[in-house]
């Protein structure tokens, strides 16, 4: 098909809308796709003129050496790097793409819901336990030390409420769940591997979504926390003797420490709360004197006051 008719057929991807999520009630089938081909596929379309559309969809990246899906749609959306390397598309939208590109491999999730209102996932090929397990601590290595990763600081004022900071303390504790890890796990025997069967509403986004009175730093895992105070100065004018900055409720107070060793990872959230001036005088409380200014002294405009 030309690129017209092709992005005609398949609009909704072409647009990334109306994806399909294991999170509702709705059963269907989907079917995994490398994201490097829709990257190239869109790029295509956008400009036909300027780019050449891929020769194929490739997903042998996506299984692993025992010939099963590497990636768990149970698992966080960014704990095993699927966000990365695969798109879920709808059926139809799989049979359009296959009309005009050859595939070598066919990864389907199906959703279905039980009875009980429990939802069930089954992928064929099935989930490799054991890869997946390995992916997800092969990146919690690397997640330790990172040189471009972004973290978010959160401005607590006197304005909030004990609720509001609340629930920025558990937003601040979520935010460190993407990557926690037993360093002494070992793969389970085929026996005691966790079944896909189980309710996909556990199943959690930690796409972090930024608040009002929120920026985000990019930062490197041996900055210092003294780095970061510099960042914020310039992001609230406010001087880092000045910054007093938490994580999980936990006060950050060694300048000197480095973003690692404080615990801080690509995706945490910290507090921030600044000290306020004291003692400042309003314009209003100062005396107001009835004595004429010395610079009217000696002249016919005292008789008019």
């Amino acid at each position: 098909m030309l690129a017209s008719e092709q992005r005609a057929a398949a609009s909704q991807l072409y647009l990334d809308r109306n994806r399909p999520s294991f999170d509702n009630d709705d059963p269907f089938v989907a079917c995994a796709i490398s994201k490097d081909f829709l990257d190239q596929w869109r790029q295509f379309l956008r400009y036909p003129t300027r780019n050449v559309p891929p020769n194929s969809i490739v997903n042998a990246p996506l299984l692993c050496p025992h010939e099963k899906f590497v990636f768990n749609p149970e698992c966080d959306e960014e704990m095993d790097g699927a966000n990365e390397e695969l798109c879920y598309v709808w059926q139809h939208e799989w049979n359009t793409l296959t009309q005009t590109y050859p595939y070598d491999h066919v990864i389907t999730v199906t959703k279905s819901v039980t009875e009980g209102d429990v939802r069930e996932l089954v992928t064929s090929p099935d989930v490799c336990t054991e890869c997946c397990y390995a992916r997800i601590q092969e990146r919690a290595q690397h997640v330790e030390n990172y040189r471009y990763g972004t973290i978010y600081v959160r401005k607590i004022t006197k304005d909030h409420s004990e609720k509001d900071i609340e629930q920025a303390l558990n937003d601040s504790a979520s935010s460190k769940d993407g990557y926690s890890f037993d360093p002494d796990f070992q793969t389970p025997p085929d026996s005691k591997k966790p079944k896909l069967n189980r309710d996909s509403r556990n199943r959690r986004s930690s796409r972090h979504r930024k608040q009002r009175g929120e920026v985000s730093l990019t930062v490197g895992s041996t900055e210092t926390l003294r780095d970061v105070k510099l960042q914020l100065m310039k992001s609230f004018s406010v001087m880092p003797m000045d910054q007093h900055l938490t994580l999980n409720g936990v006060p950050l107070s060694n300048n000197d420490a480095t973003l690692i060793t404080l615990g801080i990872k690509p995706g945490s959230l910290l507090l921030l709360q600044i000290d306020e001036p004291q003692g400042a005088i309003s314009q209003d409380a100062l005396p107001v004197s009835n004595a004429p200014e010395e610079g009217f002294k000696g002249t016919g405009l005292l008789g008019h006051l």
